[in-house]
């Protein structure tokens, strides 16, 4: 009974682990922004951090540079091209935004209801131990590891991130968020598939032991 206990913790575990960061993005080491998988899950916006207020004053400064170059031609098409060098690297951050902003993330939606459909099957396998709770559980909790890791991807190349994490002075970090719903979910999907080969193997032993066996003809009730 304590062995079916571990796969249902470990999906409440991943479950609650969807309140801490996904993902946070940072400018020169200071956060930028953050947001948690269940708030980037519903399409909620994400918090900003220190340093999005000193990408706001540099932009500022950028203006009035542009405004008190304007008298001359020649100042202002020098400051436009030092405008544009100072601004392609925080400009980057864009991506970021557009991508985590304001919309509804189906994958890992998918990834939330498919933890919660494993926890359902995960405590009708606590309480009957049946083979097909085990079964369904399994494939619900590999469904929901699954979603995070195409959600990842996914926002990897909405990004332009081929491999590297870093875009010049902004990095990007997966945090607790993702990692630890994933083991969380992986683990409760590898027990439970042991539960339900464990089962599958105790049916076919019930089965077979009553089976007559070669050479024997079953036994007649008088």
């Amino acid at each position: 009974m304590q062995d079916r206990r571990l796969p249902l913790g470990s999906l409440l575990l991943g479950l609650a682990c969807f309140f801490l960061p996904f993902i946070t993005v940072k400018c020169n080491d200071k956060p930028l922004m953050s947001i948690t998988t269940f708030d980037y899950a519903i399409g909620n916006k994400p918090k900003m951090g220190e340093a999005a207020e000193s990408l706001e004053k540099l932009s500022n400064s950028l203006d009035d540079l542009k405004n008190l170059g304007s008298s001359s031609e020649s100042e202002s098409d020098s400051d436009s091209d030092s405008e544009s060098s100072a601004e392609s690297e925080p400009a980057k951050d864009d991506k970021l935004s557009d991508a985590m902003e304001g919309k509804m993330n189906p994958l890992l939606v998918f990834s939330l209801i498919a933890a919660l459909i494993g926890v359902y099957f995960s405590y009708e396998f606590l309480k009957m131990g049946s083979e097909p709770a085990a079964k369904f559980g399994s494939w619900a909790a590999g469904c929901a590891a699954l979603g995070l890791i195409a959600a990842r991807l996914i926002l990897d190349s909405e990004m332009g991130n081929t491999g590297s994490e870093t875009m010049g002075i902004i990095s990007v970090e997966y945090g607790a968020g993702f990692y630890l719903p994933l083991i969380a979910f992986a683990g409760g999907a590898y027990l439970l598939y042991k539960h339900w080969n464990q089962a599958k193997s105790i049916a076919i032993e019930a089965t077979s032991e009553n089976l007559p066996t070669a050479g024997e003809s079953p036994v007649e009730s008088v």
